[in-house]
């Protein structure tokens, strides 16, 4: 059985939806390219143990690591929000998806709900332990003056990222000086 939609009544349908769909969105392209060069005056012989030379290469993700990606915001009314995150690591040096998982879009791919209530978050995202390490650190997970890129790269047991994960957020919550709890 099929059911379809003839003469006037399809033109008028598209446009009374069309009139509900009045919400805001946001989407951003984003990237980082991050590579270096390094010379090093002597290197090691591995097979000699002698001194093999000066060396000069190339190091890609030096800092942050390369990537690419796209983020956007769709706001539902109500104080709702939905959003998304894509992104992929990328190897300047060779082109490969770098701190990708070897995947297109390995680094994070997840679709968020939030609002007062906090948020939840489904799919590929970092591991809870590293957002726990990424909030609690005053430096932001800075590479220089912070400890936590030093567990970051030690996350063997736990990963990264996680993939099919959901995670809930609970709202923020804070005390001023006045003394009351405020969420925000």
């Amino acid at each position: 059985m099929q059911i379809g939609l003839h003469g006037a009544v399809a033109p008028g349908l598209f446009a009374g939806l069309m009139g509900c769909a009045c919400a805001q969105s946001n989407v951003m392209l984003y990237g980082i390219i991050d590579d270096s060069l390094s010379y090093a005056s002597k290197t090691l012989n591995p097979s000699t143990g002698r001194d093999a030379g000066h060396q000069i290469a190339m190091i890609d993700g030096q800092s942050f690591g390369s990537r690419f990606g796209m983020t956007g915001v769709e706001n539902l009314g109500g104080g709702v929000e939905v959003s998304f995150k894509l992104e992929s690591g990328i190897n300047i040096a060779n082109g490969s998806t770098g701190n990708s998982n070897g995947n297109l879009f390995g680094r994070q791919a997840w679709l968020q709900v939030g609002g007062n209530f906090g948020s939840l978050t489904a799919g590929l995202q970092f591991s809870p332990f590293v957002m726990a390490l990424i909030e609690s650190d005053a430096r932001s997970a800075s590479d220089f003056g912070s400890l936590a890129p030093i567990y970051v790269d030690s996350v063997i047991t736990t990963g990264l990222f996680n993939s099919n994960a959901i995670t809930y957020s609970s709202p923020t919550f804070d005390y001023p000086s006045n003394g009351l709890c405020n969420i925000r």
